[in-house]
């Protein structure tokens, strides 16, 4: 598992385990400093949108709309589309992890649905862009849980447009 994944993941439960969302800031507040963040950079103003700090390397300024979003993107590649769908949920909406149903679902709302979603899925997991990090079930078919690596974040980062 990917080192950066793998602390994310840490860090998102112990947040968990706090259900007061001021003891959540002062913890993430006291890991910035504890850690060294440059000044000036882009902190959480509040805890929705501290799982985007944790996960984008280039925060979203604009929290726009989701079609709003899908347009600043240029895809032009089915795996770019499930890229940037699977970016919308993981950093701007601050998702954990996602499936490929809920993509394909989506993919197909804006007419582009993938032929085969668990063969694409597969593509960028051997491009190192995704990572599945669990399995819902003990069947083949059994449905799988993804996160975006920070190179698959960094792929819908350079195709947005500016």
């Amino acid at each position: 598992m990917d080192p950066e994944i793998e602390s994310m993941e840490k860090i998102s439960k112990a947040l968990q385990l706090l259900e007061d969302e001021a003891a959540r800031a002062r913890v993430l507040k006291w890991a910035v400093e504890r850690f060294g963040l440059p000044a000036g950079a882009n902190l959480p103003r509040n805890i929705k949108e501290a799982p985007q700090f944790l996960t984008a390397s280039t925060v979203v300024a604009d929290r726009g709309d989701y079609h709003d979003f899908i347009d600043s993107v240029e895809a032009k590649t089915g795996l770019d589309r499930i890229l940037t769908v699977s970016y919308w949920f993981q950093a701007i909406q601050g998702a954990d992890s996602f499936d490929s149903y809920k993509i394909n679902t989506e993919l197909k709302n804006l007419g582009f649905p993938s032929a085969n979603i668990t063969r694409d899925m597969q593509a960028l997991i051997s491009r190192r862009q995704v990572l599945q990090v669990r399995k819902e079930g003990t069947t083949k078919q059994a449905r799988k849980r993804y996160r975006l690596t920070r190179k698959g974040l960094e792929r819908v980062e350079a195709l947005r447009k500016n």
